[in-house]
């Protein structure tokens, strides 16, 4: 009983995950800008050789992160912090995900 739980529970997921990747796109797309928020976390990822790349890249890819004026706000603060610059971003996944 407990594992067709855990099979909806994960079923459910990964159709959330999909509708919000989704909304990014249609949202992006009726702005007329480019969703690139997951481009930018894959570049800084890359260009600084982040120790846990994977994670990082994975948790901004799951929707955990969004643009706002003036930088970035997670949704675990429920958007509430701001981070000013990607680095920014990565140092408060590491402390709050990684410690």
């Amino acid at each position: 009983m407990h594992a067709i739980y855990n099979k909806k529970i994960r079923m459910a997921k990964t159709t959330l995950n999909s509708i919000r990747k989704f909304v990014r796109q249609i949202v992006a797309e009726a702005f007329n800008r480019p969703d690139d928020l997951e481009t930018q976390a894959r570049e800084f990822a890359t260009q600084n050789n982040l120790e846990h790349k994977d994670q990082f890249i994975a948790w901004v890819e799951d929707g955990n992160v969004i643009k706002v004026q003036g930088g970035y706000a997670t949704q675990d603060a429920m958007y509430r912090n701001r981070l000013g610059s990607m680095a920014d971003l990565y140092h408060y996944f590491q402390k709050e995900f990684l410690s």
